[in-house]
């Protein structure tokens, strides 16, 4: 028989939620990047904590001098207290990192990210059901249809049916992307 105990002090980032994860947002958006921690930590001051983003610490206070780091919220459930800082966003793969130090104590947590202007973006998926995903930029009251071809000298044809657009982004996903080349073409219908 063994006995084990979990650590003192946890920390971890919960939003973006998985490594690797992908983000369509226009650059220059906000996105909360919050980290979980134990109560047990100083949970009102956030002066502990550092927020970089690709090896650049982020600003701690405004030019007010108002802190941009914010503690608190029940994010991130029983016994642990969130930390959430608001990162205006860059296109491409970024890697998040938040540490906790004090005097006696360093934790770290890290995530990759990837940012997308979802304008019009192809992005090749792996790590699950590979294949290609389509994102552009949408409106609520059309529908949107995802057109293909992989040669340039034939008509584009039917690759989605009709997709209800959103507000912001909408996306399909390929699952049968040709391993040379593919057209894609997002049309509204009717």
């Amino acid at each position: 028989m063994v006995n084990t105990a979990a650590p003192a002090q946890t920390l971890t980032i919960s939003q973006p939620a998985t490594d690797g994860q992908t983000l369509y947002l226009s650059p220059g958006s906000p996105y909360p990047i919050q980290a979980c921690f134990s109560a047990s930590l100083d949970s009102t001051n956030p002066t502990p904590f550092s927020v970089s983003v690709n090896n650049i610490l982020q600003p701690r206070t405004n030019s007010n001098g108002s802190s941009l780091y914010a503690i608190g919220g029940t994010a991130c459930g029983f016994g642990l207290n969130t930390l959430t800082y608001n990162w205006t966003t860059e296109p491409g793969t970024n890697n998040v990192t938040v540490t906790f130090t004090n005097s006696s104590l360093t934790l770290t947590a890290t995530r990759q990210v990837v940012v997308v202007n979802p304008a019009f973006s192809i992005t090749s998926v792996s790590g699950g059901p590979s294949g290609e995903s389509i994102v552009w930029q949408s409106n609520s009251n059309l529908n949107y249809e995802v057109l293909a071809t992989t040669n340039l000298d034939v008509p584009f044809t039917n690759i989605s049916g009709v997709i209800p657009g959103s507000g912001g982004a909408s996306f399909f996903f390929d699952p049968s992307p040709d391993p040379f080349s593919k057209f894609y073409e997002v049309i509204i219908v009717p």
